[in-house]
């Protein structure tokens, strides 16, 4: 059985939107490179939450892409960017991926919301994510290998 990840961070400010865009390449590299990597997807709402589900063979392949490169660069400046961050992990069957409902509900029951945000919205202190009504920069990952 594979394991899927799912993540949603919202971003503070518009003026952020560029810088975590290169930033965010950059991790989407690393993921598709990755060893145990099977399929993944992200998106941005309008309320600047970037979301991401990606499925692995096991957890170890995910541990060994979280703690490693430019997404180990990247995660000790969570609070830089983002006042909402909220993860949830789950064995999985199959190797197709959910839909954005199922990432929103899972998340919202079983997620585990940040700790270390320094300016965390009031959403994020009552542990409520908002469904996204419109998307943008929507897209497919594959493994590059």
């Amino acid at each position: 059985m594979a394991l899927l990840s799912m993540t949603r961070l919202q971003l503070k400010s518009i003026s952020l939107l560029p810088k975590f865009i290169i930033q965010n390449e950059r991790v989407v590299k690393q993921l598709r490179m990755s060893d145990g990597f099977l399929n993944g997807k992200t998106m941005i709402d309008f309320n600047l939450a970037a979301w991401t589900t990606t499925l692995w063979q096991n957890e170890e392949a995910m541990r060994a892409f979280y703690t490693s490169g430019a997404h180990r660069n990247i995660m000790p400046t969570l609070s830089n960017y983002s006042n909402e961050a909220v993860v949830c992990h789950i064995s999985f069957d199959g190797d197709g991926l959910p839909d954005w409902h199922f990432v929103h509900e899972k998340l919202s029951t079983i997620g585990k919301f940040s700790t270390v945000l320094t300016q965390p919205t009031q959403n994020h202190l009552n542990k409520k994510i908002v469904m996204p009504k419109v998307t943008f920069l929507t897209r497919p990952i594959k493994p590059s290998k």
